[in-house]
């Protein structure tokens, strides 16, 4: 998710194995891309505390399958009101089909790489601490 500001600056806010976060050019990523219309005034920390309150702790943790990145910019969306049937079927990819025409091990070997990746990226990153 590339998040805008209206002091022209844009964020990446993503979630892989742990959250990360950091400025980007306006054309980062993908041609693919929805925008999201706000029609309130919200804070950055307020629309990241929304989520926080609605997913709990789920929303620090990371699965592959079922607490993706795709359920994580969701969840910021859903728990800030945001969301729409456009933006949902935008967002969502089927996983669990692909996952499904894959070896059987697939699903485990993603959810043990990215546990330590995590554990990997905290030990050397910190909890909570910029990555240089």
């Amino acid at each position: 998710m590339i998040v805008g500001f209206d002091d022209g600056k844009y964020l990446l806010v993503e979630k892989n194995q742990v959250i990360n976060m950091k400025y980007v050019k306006e054309n980062y990523g993908s041609a693919d891309m929805m925008k999201v219309n706000i029609n309130k005034k919200i804070t950055f920390g307020e629309f990241l505390m929304n989520a926080a309150k609605g997913m709990g702790s789920s929303l620090f943790l990371y699965d592959a399958v079922s607490n993706n990145c795709q359920v994580f910019v969701m969840s910021l969306l859903k728990y800030n009101d945001l969301l729409t049937p456009q933006l949902t079927a935008f967002i969502m990819q089927d996983v669990k089909t692909v996952l499904s025409t894959s070896p059987s091990y697939t699903e485990l070997i993603a959810k043990l790489t990215t546990e330590a990746a995590a554990k990997f990226d905290r030990l050397f990153n910190g909890a909570g601490k910029q990555r240089a």
